[in-house]
């Protein structure tokens, strides 16, 4: 009887919880900062400017992502469309999300633009990332060096799921 009683208690130590499997899903909001360059032409006498932005993302409440990750956005944009932007955000692993938004100006520079995206999968844990995003963004542009622009957002939000 001893035996058992060891062999039971070995198992109970090695066993695995059950609720110990990693989301499949969740909601997450985040606060989000770039800075980059902006180019700008004018097509058919409508300005339309160009841009790469980085920065860093840093998710408050998440049910699985990473709490930090190093954004990258490059993207379009003029006043009367909108604008459209790929990005992606790196975790400290390396492993990617891939986002594409398209959105409105509200306003001039330095005032609201508003952002609807999709997150359309990832590397590594993300791999077939699938969800949501919204976002709403204050930029503005540096007076002392021309083409470059900061932003930040004043509301991030999304929701995401696995396979």
């Amino acid at each position: 009887m001893h035996v058992w009683k060891r062999l039971l208690l070995a198992l109970a130590v090695i066993a695995v919880p059950v609720d110990a499997e990693v989301a499949r899903e969740g909601t997450f909001d985040a606060t989000w900062s770039l800075e980059g360059s902006r180019e700008s032409i004018e097509i058919e006498g409508q300005p339309i400017s160009a841009y790469v932005l980085t920065g860093e993302v840093k998710v408050r409440r998440s049910d699985g992502l990473s709490s930090r990750f190093e954004s990258t956005c490059t993207g379009v944009s003029d006043d009367k469309t909108g604008g459209a932007a790929r990005c992606t955000w790196t975790d400290d692993k390396g492993d990617q999300v891939l986002l594409l938004f398209t959105g409105r100006i509200i306003g001039s520079m330095g005032t609201t633009r508003e952002a609807d995206g999709e997150i359309l999968g990832g590397t590594g844990r993300y791999q077939g990332l699938q969800g949501w995003i919204r976002t709403d963004w204050l930029f503005w542009e540096s007076v002392r060096e021309e083409g470059k622009v900061t932003g930040r957002d004043t509301e991030t939000t999304g929701g995401w799921k696995l396979p």
